[in-house]
């Protein structure tokens, strides 16, 4: 007498469930300072949800590159210590919002030391 397996008996592997793919997002760097833009794109690349997608040393430069680059970057992280000044600062994150209006805005400021 043979035996048949009814579907109820029958266990079907199942898949697993595949998890959403994670975010990358893209980080440029704008700061004047070498050794803090090496220190920044060391902090990005940490953390595997961000790519350190370029980098310069001031506005012009950024300008330039952000212009040459064909896919706009998620977050920029500018440092308040740019050249040009207060005026030339605000109309230079006016110019960031306009060529990239989803990119989200950092700034980094140092703390202010007595004597400078």
């Amino acid at each position: 007498m043979s035996t048949q397996l009814t579907s109820r008996h029958q266990t079907t592997p199942v898949p697993p469930k595949s998890l959403p793919r994670q975010r990358v997002f893209r980080v440029f760097a704008i700061e004047g300072q070498t050794a803090e833009r090496a220190i920044l794109a060391q902090i990005i690349r940490r953390d595997a949800s961000f790519r350190f997608d370029g980098e310069a040393a001031t506005t012009d430069d950024a300008l330039a590159m952000l212009d040459a680059q064909t896919d706009k970057p998620d977050v920029i992280c500018l440092s308040w210590l740019l050249d040009g000044g207060d005026v030339d600062r605000w109309a230079f994150v006016d110019e960031l919002r306009r060529r990239c209006p989803d990119a989200r805005l950092v700034m980094t400021c140092p703390k202010e030391r007595a004597g400078i």
